[in-house]
């Protein structure tokens, strides 16, 4: 099985972006897990908030047809 880490699938463009947890896990430090998801959440709708939802569309559809074919 191929094991991806979250650096490799950011590179590979499977996801948008990482949100990093305090040390030892969000669990330990839940305020400040919750302050950078917080964080990434408006910062992403601040970054889509100019396209139309079909332009939204189009660029997720983009992303998925870039990442290849499932061949089982």
């Amino acid at each position: 099985a191929l094991k991806l880490t979250p650096k490799d699938a950011l590179e590979h463009k499977f996801i948008d972006g990482i949100i990093e947890e305090p040390l030892g896990g969000a669990h330990y430090e839940p305020q400040a897990a919750f302050e950078h998801l917080k964080h990434s959440i408006l910062q992403n709708i601040k970054a889509f908030a100019s396209f139309s939802g079909q332009e939204l569309e189009q660029q997720r559809q983009d992303k998925f047809i870039a990442m290849g074919q499932f061949k089982g």
